[in-house]
């Protein structure tokens, strides 16, 4: 059985000269689905310094980030970041083994949402005292 196809429809920019063409934001539930279509391909997932950093620190992965993108509820987004990102942020919040995590990513709005779409790590935090995941 396949799945579901999900269309999306791209609106232009006010500039035509524009070198970007920014997508309109998705609502953050199909954000959902477009950046877990990411892990399963053909998209692409970048994480960005300061999300390899914090993942460190605070201990976490990219299966932590994946969970609560999937099953998490939406805390806010979108929120567009404009040059030079030109993306949308979304923040997804979930419990894992009993701990609230909290995840910010970016759908590149430049990029093609069915094609191939760019999700954007930015960062995660534990709902702990020092933001951290006891170790």
């Amino acid at each position: 059985m396949s799945e579901p196809m999900n269309e999306f429809h791209y609106i232009g920019p006010v500039n035509q000269e524009a070198k970007t063409k920014p997508q309109a934001p998705l609502s953050a539930e199909t954000a959902r689905v477009v950046a877990l279509s990411a892990w399963r391909g053909p998209g692409r997932i970048h994480q960005v310094p300061h999300f390899r950093e914090r993942a460190k620190e605070r201990n976490f992965t990219t299966l932590d980030v994946e969970f609560a993108i999937k099953y998490g509820k939406v805390v806010s987004g979108p929120t567009f970041c404009g040059e030079p990102h030109n993306n949308y942020k979304y923040y997804f919040m979930a419990e894992i083994d009993g701990i609230g995590f909290k995840v910010s990513f970016a759908l590149d709005a430049a990029q093609d949402y069915a094609a191939s779409p760019l999700v954007i790590l930015i960062t995660g935090v534990w709902n702990t005292a020092n933001g951290c995941r006891n170790k």
